[in-house]
């Protein structure tokens, strides 16, 4: 089988600055879209994937745990940021990650937080893996 990723995003009809951001490092694929005004958000969804890239690009170590470590360091990231500046107070973001997992044979692991998704094609057919997490939902 062979890994193929791709991604999109759009601007949308409520903002006019587009608050996502992507990451491909080290066998990890993320993405973040930002919430919570033009600046939180953008703060948020960059400092999700600035979080993750630099937790991966500081081990070798490409198990499940660390993809969940990573995760949770960049939920830290900006809980702190958000608490540091009255202007970022409320920002946060979505975030969906797929990970190159290295255990007794290569997998895939997928995290998800908020209503950015990861889909699977397989033969020209799409299957959403994640679940989304919203109000809406």
């Amino acid at each position: 089988m062979k890994l193929r990723w791709g991604s999109a995003t759009d601007t949308g009809a409520v903002r006019s600055s587009n608050q996502d951001q992507f990451l491909i490092t080290n066998g990890l694929f993320a993405v973040a879209d930002g919430m919570g005004g033009h600046q939180g958000g953008e703060v948020a969804s960059l400092t999700a994937v600035d979080t993750m890239r630099e937790f991966y690009e500081s081990t070798n170590d490409r198990s499940l745990q660390t993809l969940i470590r990573a995760t949770r360091a960049a939920n830290d990231a900006i809980h702190k940021k958000a608490n540091s500046a009255p202007d970022l107070r409320g920002m946060g973001t979505t975030l969906t990650a797929v990970a190159l997992i290295e255990d007794e044979q290569e997998q895939l692991a997928v995290v998800n937080v908020g209503d950015s998704r990861t889909y699977l094609m397989r033969n020209s057919e799409l299957e959403q893996l994640t679940e989304d997490h919203s109000l809406v939902e």
